[in-house]
């Protein structure tokens, strides 16, 4: 049995980059790995007034390159609830069912490693928890997120625009607009409609 130790680690970078800050307290059993948030930080206000901050965060000296997304959400009432998920949340949008983010989490393979997205909904339970685990749809290629609220469930529309083509050897990606509900619990999935 080893005995247990701890200490802490605060690393302060100062260039054109913002401020990056990491602590980890360490026990000797555990290994050496510390997860910096790099680049900013997101964040957005519900549609109950709740305040939900997405902090990206990459693990030093681990390869494969990894990342957690550690969302915070702090309420009215001052309380403040947080949990680590893994992947990069980006392209963040308010509805009144949830906050909605596409997730990029890398897949490591002995051939290689790829990237799988999917669209996550992230909302305060009855209990004022996160879910551990929250809905999600997987996306074939990355999109840009609109909501239309106001409705029984939030419509979303997930643009996957035409991505230029700078060979004219490759195959040109068409253009789709993937259309999707959520009623506060489940993804529902209304097809794509491409575009010209």
């Amino acid at each position: 049995m080893f005995a247990k130790f701890s200490t802490s680690l605060a690393l302060l970078f100062f260039a054109s980059q913002p401020l990056l800050y990491a602590q980890r307290t360490v026990s000797r059993e555990e290994s050496v790995g510390i997860a910096l948030p790099i680049g900013l930080s997101n964040s957005v206000i519900d549609s109950h007034g709740n305040l939900f901050l997405f902090q990206v965060q990459f693990p030093m000296m681990v390869i494969p390159l990894t990342s957690t997304t550690r969302v915070t959400v702090v309420t009215p009432n001052k309380t403040v609830v947080s949990h680590d998920y893994p992947g990069n949340f980006s392209q963040i949008v308010v509805g009144e069912k949830a906050v909605y983010a596409i997730n990029a989490v890398l897949a490591n393979s002995p051939t290689g490693s790829s990237t799988a997205l999917s669209l996550v909904a992230l909302y305060l339970d009855s209990k004022g928890a996160l879910p551990l685990v929250p809905p999600s749809l997987p996306l074939d290629r990355y999109a840009e997120i609109k909501v239309a609220s106001g409705l029984s469930s939030d419509l979303l529309y997930l643009v996957q625009t035409i991505f230029p083509v700078l060979r004219p050897t490759l195959p040109s990606l068409p253009g789709f607009v993937h259309m999707v509900t959520f009623d506060g619990t489940n993804f529902k999935d209304l097809g794509k409609v491409q575009l010209p």
